[in-house]
């Protein structure tokens, strides 16, 4: 499921440019949010299916490259971190 996130274009300087305002960056910070949900969603997913870390690595930067997204890496480099503290 794709969520489409749109802003209002009002230029104005009363309360609705206000509340067009308001509601732009909502929009923006609800898009971020659903894009690092996802992005974590794919690499757990991508952690089930991968007997290996090997194996992880490849597949999220795979997933990374095509949809132009970094969130996945950073979960990466947490888990690397974690693996080689234990």
């Amino acid at each position: 499921m794709e969520s489409k996130f749109v802003t209002i274009n009002i230029e104005r300087i009363d309360e609705f440019g206000q509340l067009a305002g308001e509601f732009n960056r909502m929009s923006m910070m609800l898009n971020e949010n659903y894009t690092r949900v996802k992005s974590y969603s794919d690499m757990m997913t991508t952690l089930n299916r991968n007997d290996t870390f090997s194996g992880v690595v490849t597949k999220v930067l795979i997933c990374c490259v095509s949809k132009r997204s970094l969130v996945s890496v950073h979960y990466i480099s947490i888990i690397r971190k974690q693996r080689n503290s234990s």
